[in-house]
């Protein structure tokens, strides 16, 4: 019996690690589906492409965040910038906050998980980005909540320039840390 119970397990953990989940295409608040972007993959394999930046900033008198990040790529050089914004009264406390960009997708990561009193203003931009297969009227700037769903995120500008490969958010109002990107 023990041996029949060790062989199912085995074979649920095979199955479960061998099946084809792909987080590229989310399900959107829609019936539509949205597909993630990509980041160009780097010149070669010693290449870093995941940056990160922490800082700690107290909510009561609020601050700023800066991300920088520069890799050469197979199709050039590709730059990430990001700016957080936090307005005095965002929250309590003092907190260390991170940005963070994993280079597989063109979106960033906010850290730690928590809610806002007053919403928070990321501006992000990518540079040498490959968008020769992105319509420029279905790009999106959204939330991607772990369980695959998106959300629309305010924000004041979305900068989309197909033929120099950059993309960029301005002042997207956010009213809690996770993960948000462009999607196709």
């Amino acid at each position: 019996m023990k041996q029949l119970i060790f062989t199912l397990f085995l074979a649920g953990v095979f199955f479960a690690g061998c099946s084809d989940f792909n987080n590229t295409t989310i399900p959107a608040n829609s019936q539509s589906t949205v597909q993630k972007i990509k980041m160009p993959a780097p010149k070669n394999l010693s290449v870093e492409t995941t940056f990160t930046v922490s800082e700690r900033i107290a909510g009561n008198f609020g601050g700023e965040l800066l991300l920088d990040g520069f890799y050469p790529s197979t199709t050039g050089d590709v730059m990430i910038e990001a700016e957080l914004i936090v307005p005095s009264g965002a929250y309590s406390g003092e907190k260390v906050l991170s940005i963070s960009n994993e280079g597989q997708f063109v979106e960033v990561s906010l850290d730690p998980s928590m809610q806002f009193d007053a919403p928070v203003l990321l501006s992000v931009r990518m540079d040498g980005l490959d968008l020769s297969d992105v319509n420029p009227e279905t790009i999106q700037f959204l939330y991607f909540a772990d369980d695959g769903s998106t959300e629309s995120v305010t924000y004041d500008e979305l900068i989309v320039d197909v033929e120099n490969g950059i993309l960029g958010v301005r002042n997207a109002q956010l009213t809690h840390f996770s993960r948000y990107g462009f999607a196709k």
